[in-house]
This record gives structure tokens, sequence and C-alpha cells, in this order.
């Protein structure tokens, strides 16, 4: 596996739990919720999905005092 493929599967773990951690819902949960077969969910969040997600990212990191690498 290659440096990106593992920044990649790293990065959309971290997006699950994230996902998860303010929607109470799996990613494949909230797929079918609205309907997405083989659709991306990230391509189909309203606005105030894509800003919980921003605050979501902003407090996990706040609380784990996070600086980077």
């Amino acid at each position: 596996m290659t440096g990106q493929e593992t920044c990649n599967k790293l990065t959309d773990y971290s997006l699950h739990l994230i996902h998860e951690e303010w929607t109470g819902l799996t990613v494949k949960k909230h797929k079918d919720l609205k309907g997405l077969k083989s659709q991306n969910l990230r391509d189909h969040r309203c606005e105030a999905e894509l800003i919980f997600t921003a605050l979501s990212t902003q407090q996990i990191a706040e609380t784990d005092e996070a600086k980077g690498l």
C-alpha cells in the first residue's frame, strides 16, 4: 500500500467517526435514509450537514488539543 492509499484510508476512517459522532448514523444508514445508492454522501450534503461536520471536526481537535502532525 502506498503512502497516499494509507492517508486516504485514514481520512475516510476519521470522517466516518466524525460523521457518526454528530449524526448518530453510520454513513451507510445515512446514505440509505437519503436514498443514495452508489453516489458519494459527501457530494449530497446540505449546508447544515457541512456546518455540523466542520464544527464537529473543530471540537474534536480542540478537545484533543491537536497540534498538527
